[in-house]
């Protein structure tokens, strides 16, 4: 059973189209294409911004820009303008601000179209607190937009809606009370207390058994197996107690009801969540315990204002249907997982894509608009979630939703893709998403989780509306310069070329750069005599086909001893460590293998 093991593999350390959704842009939307600008003088404020911007981009009497966030990254300051037309704010009309440390202007993108051709602003009399007949749910906001209707600027009616089961919409009314359009803004897929035990998949049952969907692996309607209970593992999980119950809350997430249907989250009067997959308590404590290791994970880049706050999560909604999103419409925003097929919160791979829409929302709020914009979002979220289960094992580590997907329910997604920008776009952004998702797992297999993971949050933090994968492309190179001193220039630039999205690169093509491929083939870490090292008789043994890195944990996830550039073979000797529990990683060019090791005290 592998709860007994001695050696195993573990857990170290916006919008309404779920990932399995076929999402299409609406086609009476039009957008205005991002363009990228310069200032050359230092940017200290957002009035300064406003000021250098106004005259850059010659607004008219009429015109003004307010800001709508200013986020401060490890590396920068990011200002977020929307233009603003005889006081009224123009949809999607964005500038996006992005400076260093100091000041220096390191990106600029701009959305905004000057408005000449408009309707009497006049036209639109009625309140907006006199709501739609067609209006239910919940209102969020309310508000005047200039919207671009028929190649004329009208003034509209706009509300954001949250209806009991989850969706959030946006809806736009004319002055004669016809509803124009509906945008759907879901993205689809306290302090701690104490500790507590529970029992997990890490990541699902079918990575973790080496396995495929089918014969003894299967859904079957929710029911526990012996093969499915086997693959639970046993978590130490941060959580609260109160009041003699322990509850399913830390600084970072609570297990809420907020969507159909009712399921009350599980509480236990003992320090102790142990369930099987056909108690809802189950999906309560994989996605609880998860979204916490992300989070903890990402704090340790040096990312402590993404996603901070406590988000609340429903792991039982949409009303049994098979589907997963993050909604930016409630206060603090949500995730929702769905039941139908397999249930999402089940498996990690949903899990972590579903919170890395919060990470992108929390980096650059208000910005996920445009198809490669919306791929870029969903592809980064395939690619922390296929990342994420790299940290338990290679096995299929090109296939993103292993168990909740690649099935009869649904065909999953994979984070390799041989086609190439912009030639292969068809403006779907999940059929575009592993054009970019394959650039980053490639970028990662080259540099490294921690290195491309930290890239690609500071890169978000500049992200943009209506941003095309050369934009960022060009990003990238740009955010290496500013935290690296371009140090991974030759990699991220020939990474990008190869997908089309640079057009040339000032260096020659490394001669060592590794492609994507399946790593599920021969292994190249083996980490040997574990059971003899755990019982304090002899050394642990490390084989790699190349130089390695090991870094070696205690329980709480505190890091013991690390050492780069190691060659083949490696020994650790039991008599170092005065610990119960050690996690071991090693990780070479092509493989990360992760181990828990009971070890004498």
């Amino acid at each position: 059973m592998k709860l007994y093991i001695t050696a195993l593999i573990v857990i170290l350390p916006l919008i309404s189209a779920a990932q399995k959704s076929n999402y299409q842009d609406p086609a009476h939307t039009k957008t205005t294409p991002t363009v990228s600008l310069t200032i050359e003088k230092p940017i200290q404020s957002a009035q300064k911004a406003i000021i250098e911007l106004s005259t850059l981009l010659q607004l008219s009497e009429e015109s003004n820009l307010k800001l709508l966030h200013s986020i401060d990254s490890p590396n920068g300051h990011h200002y977020t303008f929307i233009h603003t037309f005889k006081e009224f704010e123009v949809f999607q009309s964005h500038i996006k601000l992005n400076t260093d440390l100091k000041g220096n202007v390191t990106t600029l993108f701009s959305s905004y179209h000057p408005i000449s051709n408009y309707a009497n602003p006049q036209a639109t009399k009625r309140s907006l607190l006199e709501f739609s007949k067609q209006i239910t749910g919940e209102l969020v906001e309310s508000k005047l937009t200039w919207k671009l209707v028929n190649e004329t600027y009208e003034l509209l009616r706009t509300y954001q809606l949250l209806d009991n089961m989850g969706n959030f919409t946006q809806q736009f009314y004319n002055a004669e009370d016809e509803l124009l359009e509906q945008i759907d803004l879901l993205n689809h897929y306290t302090e701690v207390d104490t500790t507590a035990k529970a029992l997990v998949f890490s990541p699902n049952p079918v990575t973790s058994a080496l396995t495929t969907y089918g014969g003894n692996y299967i859904d079957n309607n929710d029911a526990a197996s012996p093969e499915l209970n086997t693959e639970q593992d046993t978590a130490i999980i941060d959580l609260t107690y109160t009041n003699g119950l322990f509850i399913l809350e830390n600084e970072f997430v609570k297990i809420q009801e907020h969507s159909l249907p009712v399921v009350p989250p599980v509480t236990s009067a003992f320090p102790e969540f142990f369930y099987d997959r056909s108690e809802s308590g189950f999906e309560d404590v994989n996605a609880f315990h998860h979204i916490t290791e992300q989070q903890k994970y990402i704090q340790s880049l040096g990312f402590t204002n993404i996603v901070n706050y406590q988000i609340h999560v429903d792991c039982h909604g949409f009303n049994g249907a098979d589907n997963s999103s993050f909604s930016s419409g409630t206060n603090p925003p949500t995730l929702v997982f769905g039941e139908g097929g397999v249930d999402d919160a089940e498996d990690a791979d949903v899990i972590i894509h579903e919170y890395t829409h919060a990470v992108m929302h929390s980096a650059s709020p208000g910005t996920n608009f445009g198809s490669e914009r919306n791929a870029m979002d969903e592809a980064f979220g395939d690619y922390m979630a296929v990342s994420y289960s790299m940290k338990y094992t290679n096995f299929h580590s090109d296939w993103a939703f292993k168990w909740d997907g690649h099935n009869e329910f649904w065909d999953g997604r994979l984070t390799i893709s041989d086609k190439t920008y912009p030639n292969d776009l068809v403006f779907n952004l999940y059929s575009d998403a592993p054009m970019w998702s394959s650039a980053l797992t490639r970028i990662e297999r080259n540099l490294g989780r921690d290195l491309t993971i930290t890239l690609a949050i500071e890169a978000a933090y500049s992200f943009v509306s209506n941003m095309t994968m050369a934009q960022a492309a060009d990003l990238y190179i740009t955010t290496d310069n500013l935290i690296n001193n371009g140090e991974n220039y030759a990699t991220i630039c020939w990474v990008f070329k190869d997908r089309g999205m640079i057009n040339s690169c000032a260096v020659p093509k490394p001669g060592n750069l590794v492609g994507v491929s399946n790593l599920n083939s021969n292994p190249t870490i083996q980490i040997n005599n574990t059971e003899n090292f755990a019982a304090g008789r002899s050394n642990l043994s490390i084989l790699s086909e190349s130089t390695f890195q090991i870094k070696v944990f205690d329980i709480t996830g505190k890091l013991l001893f690390e050492k780069s550039e190691i060659n083949s073979p490696f020994e650790i000797s039991p008599a170092k460590w005065n610990t119960s529990t050690l996690l071991i990683e090693v990780t070479n060019k092509t493989e990360v293998k992760s181990f828990k090791i009971l070890s004498p005290q």
